[in-house]
């Protein structure tokens, strides 16, 4: 009995063993869309696996509730609120993966719909240290307060739903996330906004 017990615990050690391999930020690019998702795992190979995730649906950072690898196969889920054609249907979507090559390839699925493919490459290590040589440069406006110049719709072209009114960026919901063409590193961001 006490033999068994030792060779299950080492073949639960070498399972887990490979799983470290997970471990760290990644950028995910899912197949033929323009949005990208972020993922983050940390404690792979050990009993504390925790994970945090941005992405479909809403684009808030999020603790993943639902978390594991087995055989070599990174699974987590969400329960949440979804647009499924014109409706919003609160169901469980689910990611999976496997390492490749040092990247994670995998697929998204919810009920019912389309699989979702998608390629995660580790995220770039940002080493960057102010050594006293960078300026703050000068302001950009990133909106003109007059029409929509500089920015584009997220992952749903010609389906804008944003318009300005009296100086102010509004939308029809459902409406596509902005962005904008322009692309920035390492700057301060000011924001003002109203909520109604």
């Amino acid at each position: 009995m006490r033999a068994e017990t030792w060779l299950t615990l080492i073949a639960a050690g070498c399972l887990l063993a490979g799983d470290e391999a997970f471990n760290g930020r990644w950028d995910i690019q899912p197949e033929g869309q323009r949005r990208a998702w972020w993922l983050e795992i940390t404690g792979a190979g050990t009993k504390d696996l925790k994970g945090k995730f941005v992405g479909a649906p809403g684009g808030q950072m999020d603790d993943i509730p639902e978390l594991s690898i087995r055989k070599g196969e990174l699974r987590f889920a969400f329960l949440r609120q979804w647009r499924i054609g014109e409706q919003r249907k609160r169901v469980r979507g689910l990611w999976t993966a496997r390492l490749k090559d040092d990247k994670l390839i995998g697929e998204f699925r919810l009920p019912g719909q389309p699989v979702v493919r998608w390629v995660g490459v580790r995220a770039p290590l940002i080493n960057e240290k102010d050594d006293g040589t960078w300026r703050e440069g000068r302001p950009i406006e990133l909106f003109n307060g007059k029409d929509l110049t500089g920015w584009v719709p997220l992952g749903r072209p010609g389906e804008l739903r944003w318009m300005v009114k009296d100086g102010i960026l509004v939308n029809d919901a459902p409406a596509p996330n902005l962005i904008t063409e322009a692309k920035f590193w390492n700057f301060n961001l000011h924001v003002e906004y109203r909520v109604g």
